[in-house]
């Protein structure tokens, strides 16, 4: 049976959703690769596919689309943060550290896009770049208060300081991803060079593990 046409004439629910989506999706992907500043609205759409009234319609400026880019960037991360958190198997903490590093390679990594957005958020939109860092740090400091509560984290780790630590272990990586690949003849986000930083950053956070 063909599926009914809106009589309206105005997309489905379900159609704005996903058109929504495929713009959102273009925009980081532009503004990760070419600036906010040098991306029009215009090529957006020819990525996404759709009309400049599209995004006019559905979220006015460009200004309102770049703040609508972060706040899908955050949410993805937060859904990805969550998928590495849930459901894990553990005896104590130096092994719920390793779960988590292997959860990390095996889902932030595919994504790792998302990190270069903030690099670029970084260097043109600092305004912004403090609130949405702001949610991410909490995001991160959320899971150390539960290591804290399941009584994995030593009495003496500063929860705050984890926090930041853990952002400049996943951020660095794409902040200096030029040095990176200079120095060692590798690109930053090469299987190789994760599975070595991998290894680094376990014995780095395993120091706030009770043993």
């Amino acid at each position: 049976m063909a599926k009914q046409k809106n009589r309206s004439g105005r997309p489905t629910k379900e159609d704005a959703r996903d058109v929504k989506n495929d713009i959102l999706n273009a925009a980081v992907d532009l503004f990760s690769q070419n600036g906010f500043q040098r991306v029009a609205i215009k090529d957006v759409t020819d990525k996404a596919g759709g009309s400049v009234g599209l995004v006019r319609h559905y979220f006015g400026t460009k200004d309102d689309l770049i703040s609508a880019t972060n706040d899908h960037v955050m949410r993805q991360l937060q859904a990805l943060f969550k998928a590495m958190y849930e459901n894990l198997d553990f005896e104590n903490g130096e092994d719920l550290i390793n779960r988590i590093q292997e959860r990390t390679v095996n889902l932030l990594m595919p994504n790792v896009g998302l990190l270069f957005y903030f690099r670029r958020l970084i260097a043109e939109l600092p305004d912004a770049a403090t609130k949405t860092f702001s949610a991410y740090h909490q995001l991160l400091q959320g899971h150390f208060e539960r290591l804290d509560e399941l009584g994995f984290l030593a009495p003496d780790a500063n929860k705050k300081w984890l926090a930041f630590e853990l952002m400049f272990i996943q951020l660095g990586p794409v902040l200096f991803s030029e040095q990176i690949e200079a120095i060692t003849g590798k690109a930053a986000h090469d299987p190789q060079s994760v599975n070595e930083r991998g290894k680094e950053t376990i014995r780095l956070m395993k120091a706030a593990i009770k043993h």
